[in-house]
């Protein structure tokens, strides 16, 4: 095969975004938006805090980090397990554009 140089890493907000407008052309219900909405508002806070540049940032220790953010925030253990999915997702949707 040919060599090529790998295309540069989404920043977590252009992710986000690519990733929301995806949610809403797949039709996603008003509540789910707003769910995801909100989740993704406290990821990108975290990002920031914690100065991740791109998406090659949200790794393990990332979400451990959020998930103890949420934990100290008084969410529950399943609001915790949902969110961890929903940014699993959005990672998943990045490594597949």
């Amino acid at each position: 095969g040919t060599w090529k140089e790998a295309p540069p890493t989404a920043t977590v907000a252009a992710g986000v975004a690519a990733y929301l407008a995806f949610l809403k052309a797949e039709d996603r219900a008003p509540k789910t938006l707003t769910k995801y909405d909100k989740v993704f508002e406290r990821v990108t806070d975290l990002a920031a805090q914690r100065r991740v540049a791109d998406l090659s940032g949200l790794d393990l220790t990332f979400l451990d980090a959020y998930r103890k953010q949420r934990s100290d925030a008084g969410a529950a253990a399943k609001t915790r397990y949902t969110e961890t999915v929903i940014v699993r997702q959005l990672v998943n949707f990045a490594l597949s554009r």
